[in-house]
């Protein structure tokens, strides 16, 4: 029995890292070079919170884990396509990448 404990507190710790993401220390300087005109709906951080990036615009790629392709402008909803060959669960809305839209 004290194996199959351990065992499952090590697996689940391996699940658990699976899942990390690290940020390095900010340092504006080394980020990418950024043309705030370029930015038709605004502008905010990266995944990082650390440099700057335009906000998504309609019909653009968002999401992702950790909203690695980028989060839509504040008046957009990031909708992800359902999949059905994909676990429902926390992580199936999670990873998926989407396309913002203007439901309004």
């Amino acid at each position: 029995m004290k194996r199959v404990i351990v065992a499952c507190v090590f697996f689940g710790f391996l699940c658990d890292v699976g899942f990390a993401f690290t940020c390095r220390v900010c340092d504006p300087k080394n980020c990418p070079e950024f043309n705030p005109k370029d930015c038709k709906v605004g502008i905010t951080k990266d995944v990082c919170n650390c440099c700057p990036v335009c906000y998504k615009n309609v019909g653009e790629t968002c999401g992702g884990p950790w909203n690695m392709f980028g989060v839509c402008a504040r008046h957009l909803t990031c909708t992800k396509p359902f999949s059905p060959s994909v676990t429902i669960g926390p992580f199936n809305d999670f990873d998926a990448e989407g396309k913002c839209y203007d439901w309004s």
